[in-house]
């Protein structure tokens, strides 16, 4: 029987203390074979340690589920209460609340073992790249309109609440890209950058309106943060076992 061809990656790994171990690595992962009875432990790592790289980028884990969560939250507080000042700041801090959480659990949280990128291959990119791209058209037609006087602010005056939506929104293609990297994340990420933008014109999304799709999206990005949270913990469980089993080893 043909050995089965696993893509090396080279590790280096240091015990920290008796509780944590850092793997690191330079290299991009490549995509691999899924888990195979004849694998051996080294490459078992090597194949955890590509599940582990998409927290780095796609999986969201509880980040995702903050981020269904404010989605609700702000879909129920626009459009069921009154608008005023202090829910104009929440409804405005969301966004930037929710991205600051999402990139430090990344960071913190969950490549707390280590810092490993996960790789994205040119058809994914390609994919990004369209859909980034239809964001940032949507941006400038909403811009635009707003700058020709339009609603929902009317004629432009450049003040704290212009700067504000203008800002919300064309700030969306750029965010689009660099931190919101699947379409339930992107389309969350949207929705709380958009009422965002209107919160700063005094104004939200009533709750029946083309926006009631936004909490469905939500709850989805839910039950996906909390499946790729129990994810990583087993991964992160089974990488201590194997790091710690080569160490005996030794």
């Amino acid at each position: 029987m043909a050995a089965l061809a696993v893509p090396k990656v080279h590790f280096k790994v240091r015990l920290i203390d008796t509780d944590r171990f850092v793997t690191q690595t330079s290299l991009h992962l490549i995509p691999s074979k899924p888990d195979h009875p004849m694998l051996g432990p080294h490459d078992r790592l090597q194949e955890l340690t590509r599940e582990y790289s998409r927290y780095s980028r796609s999986a969201g884990g509880m980040a995702a589920v903050a981020g269904g969560v404010l989605c609700l939250a702000g879909y129920l507080a626009g459009g069921l209460l009154e608008m005023s000042l202090g829910l104009q700041v929440a409804l405005i801090a969301m966004p930037v609340f929710w991205l600051v959480l999402k990139q430090g659990m990344a960071h913190y949280y969950y490549q707390w073992l280590g810092q490993v990128e996960e790789f994205t291959s040119p058809g994914e990119r390609r994919t990004r790249l369209a859909i980034t791209a239809l964001v940032a058209l949507i941006s400038v037609v909403v811009v635009a309109t707003f700058l020709l006087g339009a609603a929902p602010i009317g004629n432009a005056s450049w003040d704290l609440r212009t700067a504000g939506y203008v800002s919300m929104l064309a700030g969306m293609p750029v965010i689009a890209w660099y931190w919101l990297r699947n379409p339930l994340e992107l389309t969350v990420g949207v929705f709380l950058f958009c009422q965002a933008a209107l919160a700063f014109a005094g104004q939200s999304y009533p709750l029946w309106s083309s926006a009631i799709v936004f909490p469905f999206a939500a709850v989805l990005l839910i039950a996906t943060g909390f499946g790729d949270h129990r994810r990583f913990l087993a991964i992160r469980a089974e990488i201590r076992a194997l790091v710690l089993a080569r160490q005996e080893s030794a």
